[in-house]
């Protein structure tokens, strides 16, 4: 299902979603885009530990509507 979801994302690129891709002789082998789960303190401890800030955005996964997903950027 993962596979299918970013198939998607990368092959439909929008005005306000960033992915950033590693190539390595040609192959993907990382990508970022950083949100994470609201109501995940440890989540949002390490990232914070990593330099990462909340900046307010928000927004509900529809394919998990009970998580709410918080941006965090450097």
């Amino acid at each position: 299902m993962r596979q299918r979801m970013w198939t998607h994302i990368l092959g439909n690129p929008r005005d306000d979603w960033t992915v950033r891709i590693v190539e390595i002789d040609g192959r993907a082998c990382g990508f970022a885009m950083l949100w994470v789960a609201k109501q995940n303190p440890r989540a949002v401890a390490f990232y914070r530990r990593n330099r990462f800030e909340l900046d307010g955005a928000e927004q509900i996964d529809p394919g998990a509507p009970m998580i709410t997903d918080a941006r965090m950027v450097r």
